[in-house]
């Protein structure tokens, strides 16, 4: 019997292949087959769902296969990608699932590439830097680096940076889903980069992250009360909540990469106009400064100084939501969070897509017997922080999100392997990229897809509200607001956070001390040190490289 299902795949298989390279057709096609993409890993030939049995991992796909990718690809790539904890049985944890039944998936297309893995041990993303700037050095890289990307203006400038500029390839069509692959594109990338002063774009994220508010539906339901959908009815939640013995109506993860971005996209919102006033002032889309530069300039010439109102607005605003906030609430960590969202010792959290999975996956063990709603960031109106004329003036609250580890092609100079093989490698990202292998992000990690065509693969409505949350302007709007508390997130909390956490800042008057005190000192480091490239439109615009604001 074994023999006769090995035969029958095998035929599979060569059915597939023979129809990806027969003559071409104006649009792919979509065939569902059957494939053995791993040992433990079956590919049933109908679409339904997906169901964990032991070690085998049954799941429903659509397997590409077009009528247009190029014909005989062959060659090699090498991908290194960083270790994905494997799950309590043993089995390959979802990251590395996915990635594996991808390669496997593409090589039912093209046969003769053969493509191999290597897994990272490592304990954080930032763990990986090491091993890159080691292997970058020593000419010893993969082919493609699952990995945050790092390129300087400097490396632009001089024509030698690490990794492949990817923007010539954006007017090819990607074959596997014949739209142009710049349309396909996520903002967010090019946004980002834009920020930090390139040119170029250096990587692609096969899949988004999207954040909101999770509450415990039961409790409220219990209580008669409603998901706010204003700041006025989230803070009088957040009081109604602690009068009825609710100790921790809500938490935040108190490390400064959580709190920052909190913080952030509503200060985004409410300074909108005065940044859109300030870009114009600068002549930033003449000049093509990123918003690092201009915003350094605003500060330090005096054009948006932290006594400004609308900064003023923001700060009271934060005081007292976080005043709401549990003792010691900076000092919890993300996962302290979310252990204390299942254990209902509180009602609301503010987390991304991949704890509604963990969620599931509780609750689907009896280890919560709550439910779970989620609400979006509520959006700036005329209230006891912003005026009527601010709230006018605003711009959408953007959800805060992001990417999983995005994948770039290191440059040929710092590769082991020295052949052409770019187009090669940009083929395999396109091929990622298409909705039957972005599916498998959705319904694995519970993460958005980053190609927007292929949206339809969420079919979860929790994911798709955070996802909602984002579509306003997408993660894009926000990149740049680091550059208002500096890129040390870290010294950020320590001199001006965690005074407000433990009560040594009361007033927005002393919140606005502290980070005019913080800012001017780490606008002038920057200024001074070793990133100076970065910060010679900075100089420019401020017509000094010394940071002196008007008090």
């Amino acid at each position: 019997m074994r023999k006769l299902t090995l035969l029958a795949l095998i035929v599979v298989i060569l059915a597939v292949v023979l129809t990806a390279c027969s003559a071409p057709a104006p649009e792919p096609s979509v065939v569902k087959e059957t494939v053995v993409v791993k040992e433990t890993v079956i590919v049933e030939k109908t679409i339904k769902e997906t169901v964990v049995v032991k070690e085998a991992v049954q799941e429903t796909v659509e397997v590409v296969v077009t009528a247009t990718p190029a014909p005989g690809l062959s060659g090699k790539l090498t991908i290194a990608a960083p270790a994905a904890a494997p799950k309590p049985d043993g089995s390959p944890g979802n990251f590395e699932l996915i990635l594996n039944t991808i390669i496997d998936r593409y090589r039912l297309v093209h046969p003769d590439v053969t493509i191999e893995v290597n897994y990272l041990p490592n304990k954080s993303f930032t763990d990986l830097y090491p091993w890159m700037d080691t292997h970058i050095a020593a000419s010893t890289m993969p082919d493609i680096m699952v990995m945050f990307t790092r390129v300087t203006t400097s490396q632009e400038a001089d024509g030698k940076t690490p990794y492949v500029d990817l923007t010539s390839y954006f007017d090819n069509k990607n074959p596997y889903t014949g739209n142009r692959w710049g349309d396909e594109y996520p903002l967010a990338p090019k946004m980002r980069h834009k920020t930090w002063g390139l040119n170029g774009i250096y990587f692609w994220p096969p899949q988004l992250a999207a954040a909101g508010f999770l509450y415990n539906k039961s409790i409220l339901d219990k209580e008669g009360l409603n998901p706010p959908t204003t700041w006025d009815e989230f803070y009088t939640l957040l009081v109604t909540l602690k009068e009825r013995g609710y100790d921790v109506p809500f938490t935040l993860d108190g490390s400064a990469f959580a709190v920052s971005h909190f913080w952030w996209r509503v200060h985004n919102a409410v300074a909108d106009a005065r940044e859109q006033a300030i870009e114009e002032k600068y002549g930033v889309r003449k000049q093509g400064a990123p918003p690092w530069q201009y915003r350094v300039a605003a500060y330090c010439n005096g054009d948006f100084p932290w006594s400004d109102p609308v900064n003023e607005s923001v700060a009271k605003w934060f005081v007292d939501i976080t005043s709401q906030l549990p003792q010691g609430w900076n000092g919890i960590t993300g996962a302290q969070v979310q252990e204390m969202f299942f254990n209902q010792q509180s009602v609301m959290m503010y987390a991304f897509t991949d704890t509604i999975k963990d969620f599931d996956e509780a609750k689907a063990q009896g280890l919560v017997d709550f439910d779970m709603g989620v609400f979006l960031t509520p959006p700036i109106t005329e209230n006891q922080w912003w005026t009527a004329e601010m709230a006018a003036n605003a711009a959408d609250v953007v959800e805060d999100g992001g990417w999983g580890y995005p994948w770039a092609i290191p440059s040929r100079d710092v590769r082991a392997n020295k052949d052409d093989i770019e187009d090669l490698a940009v083929d395999f990202m396109m091929f990622a990229g298409a909705a039957e292998q972005q599916k498998l992000y959705a319904d694995l990690l519970y993460a958005p897809p980053s190609n927007p065509f292929a949206s339809r693969v969420v079919s979860d409505e929790r994911i798709l509200t955070m996802l909602e949350g984002q579509s306003k302007g997408g993660f894009a709007d926000q990149m740049g607001g680091w550059a208002w508390y500096g890129p040390d997130r870290s010294s950020w909390m320590t001199n001006v956070v965690e005074p407000l956490a433990v009560g040594q800042i009361t007033s927005v008057d002393e919140w606005t001390a502290a980070m005019d005190k913080y800012t001017t000192t780490w606008i002038n480091q920057t200024l001074a040190e070793k990133s100076r490239p970065w910060a010679d439109a900075a100089i420019d615009l401020i017509g000094s490289d010394v940071c002196s604001p008007p008090q």
